[in-house]
């Protein structure tokens, strides 16, 4: 046994060493991320996340001014109770208007934070899936072969 150890460790020395002396040794490195950048279907992924990204944002930009023209009737409905002309009956029903209003734009705040944190998720594990699609197609392409 241990002469098959020092056999096999003498061969493990001596074959590198042969190698190198005849110049057949040959080490290379790969930027793997310089490659994944340049490999041609890259480029379309991260299009089709920017689509899909800006697309999010149009969403949530929607729904963020919907939520500002809530608020503004909200503000618009405390200046019309300040007013000293408005009956008791009137302002009791501005008073039932704004609070409806003020529990729908709460529902509208959990609503958007709840679209922005499920978008994201949605757009890194899209994401993700694309680019270990485009590393094993990459890998297993002849334009990574060594």
């Amino acid at each position: 046994m241990k002469k098959f150890v020092s056999t096999t460790l003498a061969f493990a020395l001596v074959f590198p060493i042969a190698a190198f002396a005849q110049g057949t040794l040959k080490v290379g490195t790969v930027d793997m991320q310089r490659a994944f950048k340049e490999y041609g279907k890259t480029k379309d992924a991260e299009a089709k996340i920017n689509d899909a990204k800006n697309s999010a944002k149009k969403e949530y930009d929607d729904r963020a001014e919907s939520y500002k023209k809530a608020l503004d009737e909200i503000n618009n409905l405390n200046k019309q109770l300040d007013a000293p002309a408005l009956s008791a009956d009137a302002k009791s029903q501005k008073a039932k208007e704004r609070d409806d209003k003020i529990a729908n734009i709460k529902n509208m705040e959990r609503e958007i934070n709840e679209f922005r944190q499920t978008r994201e998720r949605q757009l890194q594990e899209q994401a993700m899936r694309m680019r270990e699609g485009i590393v094993k197609e990459a890998l297993a392409s002849t334009a990574f072969r060594f």
